[in-house]
């Protein structure tokens, strides 16, 4: 038998991704939409190794997404203050997660044959003076494992790498120095949970 380590390994991944979004605007300042989408994440390879490759898990399968989403976005106060939200539902097939695995000490990749996910997020962004911005927002997210053949144990438990909230919040201000060259100050904060 050929050694598995050595062989030359191919394989193509692709797929076709529509998207289709509705769209109304109440005015020039405040629009909603209804999008429905998918997205693609390509497969691979692991290492070659003779332990990974004897359990079958040198290839990772592609990432498929399909994604229900609902919003708005506005701009108020004469342009001065903007706030987007939305809200979403994933469906994932192939859901890919990075792992260390314990024979070998190796990262890998495997997947997780359907994830489900939904959440909401909001952002705004609001000019204060001239030149001084602070903007922020927020996001939550509740996602599920609904099938694993890999570990049936695991269905119903959150996905991995999958943080139930993020925040972030920042300012800037921009200030002329010289003529065509701007001075910038800015401080961001950033958090996301486990």
């Amino acid at each position: 038998d050929a050694d598995p380590v050595t062989q030359t390994r191919r394989r193509s991944f692709d797929s076709w991704q529509p998207k289709i979004t509705i769209k109304y605007n109440w005015n020039d300042d405040v629009m909603t939409y209804a999008t429905v989408s998918t997205g693609f994440r390509s497969g691979g390879y692991n290492s070659p190794n003779p332990s990974i490759v004897a359990r079958g898990i040198s290839v990772f399968e592609d990432e498929t997404l399909t994604n229900y989403e609902v919003g708005f976005k506005s701009m108020l106060l004469d342009r001065r203050l903007i706030v987007n939200a939305a809200a979403f539902y994933q469906e994932q097939n192939d859901y890919q997660f990075f792992l260390v695995d314990f024979l070998t000490g190796s990262q890998i990749i495997q997947n997780i044959d359907k994830v489900s996910m939904r959440g909401v997020e909001f952002e705004f962004q609001a000019l204060l003076a001239d030149g001084l911005d602070v903007f922020g927002g927020f996001g939550l997210t509740n996602s599920e494992i609904r099938k694993y053949a890999g570990a049936g144990a695991f269905v119903g438990n959150e996905a991995p790498t999958t943080p139930k909230y993020t925040i972030n919040f920042g300012a800037q201000y921009v200030y002329p120095v010289t003529d065509g060259f701007d001075g910038v100050l800015r401080v961001d904060y950033q958090r996301q949970g486990k």
